[in-house]
């Protein structure tokens, strides 16, 4: 229960930006996003009212001193703030500002089923041949995992089915699931196939249903820019067939997540790809191409057009929101601004890469140097964050450029292992530095736009929120 003789100040790092005006909106009202990246509240999006209450909460005003300087009922100045003490964009002084996350526990691995894939797609990291990981060896390391979680109280498994291309796999990833789903531990599993698409018949994607499998499809624009990369053996283009494969996933009331690797070959693409991706109302993904053998992705080469061209995609999304389009969703490579992240993943920590012969890596980038073998692993969540301690325990936090970035609980310092592969160093900002602190401002604007045509801007006495 609030008192209202208690004083209130505001979270110390607020980011604050107006991202409608009254001008551009039908709804004829200026909008704001509301962003602390030290706590766990999202982002909000509110009006300007709400800016001047929190302007107000400076650190020696009370409640009722608030309540007498701004035109609110007084029962609903409680209401706004009850709503932004636990979103944690206010806090009182005496009881200070507190930090917390209900997440649940969740142990995540990468299980690179074969090295065989269909394609031979040019930016890709993965050495191909034919090997493919024995139904003993994948049923052993299962157990593992959930004797693991249950010991541990974990409440996921989550197993990401890859390869190579995993969906060459189907039989034994048929197997996989079979065995999981009579396992004795009583531990939820659930399952992603991360896909190039090629191989998704319709049985496939019937079965993908049943299951209630997640998926992921990789397409980085249309016919023209996709087909640069993204080749059959032979040199042929594989465009046509992910569209197939992609037509028959909604077939089956499927609509998988489409993830777009951002490439020197196809950024000038991008915009005619974004409009295809929010015209089909689809969730998609921009990720940078990661180049850990030379270490210097050619995306890099020319970072002034990248975000040029990316600008003009944030461009489309603004005025297909504006314009009542909003049954999409976009996601900016691993970034996230439900919580402060210290590093970008979980890899080496509660997520890591099993190999197709048992090999341990903290992620796949990591597959050509695995650190161990799984059957020298007896306990897998208390081992792998000692095996993989150089990567679990650094941080952005610990880079002394991003301590002093406002964006550091956002980005989190972005990939570890390109950062280490372009400078020899776990401890140096990312090269992808520059994009980001460009970019994300513009991508936490679409999200709070996103945010408010949603919900129209009327829940919780005039503030509405979303986790990202």
């Amino acid at each position: 229960m609030l008192n209202p003789n208690d004083i209130y100040s505001h979270a110390e790092s607020l980011y604050i930006d107006e991202v409608i005006t009254v001008s551009d909106n039908p709804y004829k009202e200026d909008v704001y996003l509301i962003y602390n990246p030290d706590g766990y509240g999202g982002v909000l999006v509110v009006g300007k009212e709400i800016i001047d209450i929190i302007k107000l909460c400076n650190g020696y005003n009370t409640i009722k001193q608030i309540s007498l300087s701004v035109n609110q009922a007084y029962e609903n100045l409680l209401t706004i703030f009850n709503l932004l003490v636990s979103k944690q964009i206010i806090y009182s002084v005496k009881t200070s500002q507190k930090n917390y996350s209900n997440k649940k526990k969740v142990l995540t691995c990468w299980i690179h089923l074969t090295n065989n894939c269909n394609l031979k797609c040019k930016y890709c990291y993965i050495h191909k041949n034919s090997d493919v990981m024995s139904e003993e060896l994948l049923f052993s390391s299962i157990d593992k995992m959930l004797l693991s979680c249950k010991k541990h109280n974990y409440d996921i498994l989550s197993l990401m089915l890859v390869g190579g291309e995993p969906l060459t796999q189907f039989k034994l990833i048929k197997s996989l699931i079979d065995y999981c789903e009579s396992n004795p531990y009583d531990v939820p599993v659930k399952y992603i196939i991360p896909t190039n698409g090629t191989l998704v018949s319709k049985d496939i994607a019937r079965f993908i249903k049943d299951k209630e499998i997640s998926v992921g499809v990789s397409l980085d624009g249309s016919k023209e820019y996709h087909d640069v990369n993204r080749i059959y053996k032979n040199g042929r283009g594989s465009y046509e067939d992910t569209i197939k494969g992609i037509n028959n996933l909604i077939e089956h009331n499927i609509k998988p997540s489409i993830m777009v690797t951002v490439t020197a070959e196809n950024l000038e693409g991008l915009p005619k790809l974004t409009k295809y991706l929010i015209e089909k109302e689809m969730f998609f993904r921009f990720s940078f191409e990661r180049d850990t053998q030379t270490g210097h992705p050619r995306i890099l080469n020319d970072i002034s057009k990248c975000i040029r061209i990316l600008n003009e995609c944030f461009d489309i999304m603004e005025q297909y929101l504006n314009s009542g389009s909003y049954n999409w969703f976009f996601q900016f490579g691993d970034v996230t601004f439900s919580k402060p992240v210290r590093r970008a993943c979980a890899a080496g920590k509660n997520f890591f890469a099993l190999g197709q012969n048992g090999e341990i890596a903290c992620c796949s980038l990591g597959l050509e140097a695995p650190r161990t073998n799984i059957i020298n692993i007896k306990d897998i969540i208390s081992e792998i964050d000692d095996i993989f301690s150089d990567i679990s325990h650094t941080s952005a936090c610990d880079v002394n450029e991003c301590k002093i970035c406002e964006w550091r609980h956002s980005c989190a310092g972005a990939c570890p292992l390109q950062t280490s592969a372009t400078y020899g160093d776990l401890l140096h900002i990312s090269p992808y530095c520059e994009l980001y602190k460009s970019l994300l401002p513009r991508v936490l604007k679409i999200y709070a736009i996103s945010i408010y045509y949603k919900n129209k801007f009327r829940e919780r006495g005039g503030v509405t929120h979303v986790h990202i």
